[in-house]
């Protein structure tokens, strides 16, 4: 998963289990709560699936952002797309 969905996932834990519940051991979560929630934290990511046109609108429907920069966002929060 990108390190953008980490950073988010984090920063939830810590508002949610405080800050000490994030330590690693050995790359893994050491609160078994923690790892638990981010193994849904990621499942649900890959549950999300954004489908768009070759060019996508902003709010003021004049900005306009192409599919490989879409790509490139999506793919740093780690959200899945077609």
């Amino acid at each position: 998963m990108s390190e953008q969905m980490r950073k988010e996932f984090e920063e939830w834990a810590k508002r949610h289990h405080g800050i000490y519940s994030i330590g690693h051991v050995n790359g893994n979560y050491s609160n078994q709560k923690v790892a638990d929630d981010w193994h849904v934290w990621q499942a649900s990511r890959r549950a999300q699936k954004v489908i768009f046109p070759d060019l996508c609108f902003g709010v003021d429907d004049e900005a306009m952002i192409y599919k490989g920069e879409m790509k490139l966002q999506l793919n740093a929060a780690g959200v899945r797309y077609e």
